[in-house]
């Protein structure tokens, strides 16, 4: 595609320039951005359902059966292994939300519509506040998700 202005985008510490080709919508040129400089961000500037999450992490939390000890002990284990190998920023909120969920088993439905509360109402929230609200959503988004697959899964079993 050819237009004006011609987009590059520039790597850090790159002088090699990718061209960007495609339509010349903000959703395009989001993914576009998303894609070569690694972020999560949405149309307007915040952030999608992604930012936050680690895909290592995300995969075992589906091995969690709610409401059994055993599995619970398990997963924790694991993502405790995974989070001594990962430099990545967001390993301690899962680390404390799987905490948090072996003292009080409705923590991550509790937690979770707190801070869609929070970002509902968003106001004057300054825009760094409302991305960590947001990625924690996202991380909890996770186990609450894990926890629907279960549910799925013991009603299956019950027909």
């Amino acid at each position: 595609m050819t237009g004006y202005p011609t987009l590059k985008f520039f790597p850090k510490g790159s002088t090699e320039a990718t061209p960007y080709e495609s339509s010349r919508t903000e959703a395009a040129l989001t993914a576009f951005l998303n894609e070569k400089a690694g972020t999560h961000r949405a149309v307007g500037g915040g952030l999608n359902e992604f930012a936050g999450r680690i895909a290592a992490f995300d995969e075992e939390l589906k091995n969690l059966v709610h409401g059994e000890v055993q599995t619970l002990t398990t997963v924790t284990e694991n993502i405790l292994k995974l989070a001594e190998e990962s430099k990545d920023t967001y390993v301690s909120y899962y680390v404390k939300a799987l905490s948090k969920l072996t003292k009080d088993a409705e923590y991550v439905e509790k937690e979770l519509k707190r801070i869609r509360g929070i970002l509902a109402r968003g106001g004057d929230l300054a825009s760094k506040k409302k991305d960590e609200f947001t990625v924690k959503a996202n991380i909890l988004a996770q186990f609450y998700a894990a926890k629907a697959e279960q549910n799925k899964e013991d009603a299956k079993d019950e027909l």
